[in-house]
């Protein structure tokens, strides 16, 4: 951020106490912090945990979690649930945060959760095409990486 998101003035860099030097704007007398989305990736577990569920998204001829923005005046937890409900038409059993991560590229800070659905659900999603991969390697227990 170069310019100040209210007036357009060039920011300058001005000490802000425990968090270092912050951009801040001379006009508005204000500190302006950095802005980042926030949103959620989550692995999908089958019941007995051995299968994960991935998508295909946008045209892309590789397989991706299901994630998804956190929106306006929605929680994480709210976001997990929409957001499943929406790309695969599951229902959350339940679920257990992970850890986060910045992913620069984008701009995010993304949280990483684990989520169990029902059998019946999985049934169904093996009746209307829905694929499941098996994991071919270990669980990175530190942070729930899946190699396939």
């Amino acid at each position: 951020m170069k310019y100040c998101s209210e007036c357009g003035t060039k920011l300058i860099l001005k000490e802000c106490g425990i968090d270092g030097e912050v951009p801040y704007c001379p006009t508005c007398k204000q500190f302006r912090f950095p802005v980042f989305n926030s949103a959620i990736s989550t692995i999908i577990f089958n019941p007995t945990k051995d299968k994960i569920l991935l998508i295909k998204q946008y045209g892309k001829d590789f397989n991706v979690l299901v994630a998804g923005y956190i929106t306006k005046g929605e929680n994480a937890k709210e976001t997990l649930i929409r957001e499943i409900k929406e790309e695969v038409s599951l229902n959350v059993v339940e679920y257990t945060y992970n850890d986060n991560e910045y992913y620069q590229p984008c701009i995010i800070m993304q949280l990483l959760l684990t989520v169990k659905i029902l059998s019946l659900q999985m049934k169904l999603m093996k009746l209307i095409g829905i694929q499941l991969k098996n994991q071919e390697k270990k669980l990175n227990k530190d942070r729930l990486h899946i190699h396939f």
